[in-house]
């Protein structure tokens, strides 16, 4: 793997497969232009959200944490291979827009 250092650009930001309150992905060019780490050591993530900095960092060792367990579990399913990324993507994309609807009519109501 190839050690990330920061700080640098990024031209494209990754973004996570989910999205939820706090999202950092705007912030991300920011956070990585001003941040100075050498990519030696372990990249410490206290509040994980949706992992968008984390996935744009690309660290060799990481400990993440969140106050929401099932992002957590999500997370912790494809790292160990027992959920695919395509399996997540697949789900989030016919629940997803099932979810939705259900929360549009609700709110509309």
């Amino acid at each position: 793997m190839i050690v990330q250092v920061l700080p640098r650009t990024v031209k494209q930001v990754i973004v996570p497969p989910i999205k939820c309150q706090g999202i950092k992905t705007k912030l991300v060019k920011f956070i990585l232009s001003n941040i100075s780490w050498k990519g030696k050591g372990r990249w410490i993530e206290p509040f994980l959200g949706s992992g968008v900095v984390l996935f744009n960092v690309q660290p060799e060792h990481a400990l993440v944490n969140d106050i929401n367990p099932h992002i957590i579990r999500l997370y912790q399913m494809i790292y160990d291979g027992s959920l695919s990324p395509e399996e997540v993507r697949k789900y989030l994309t016919s629940e997803g827009k099932n979810c939705y609807q259900g929360v549009k009519i609700t709110i509309m109501k």
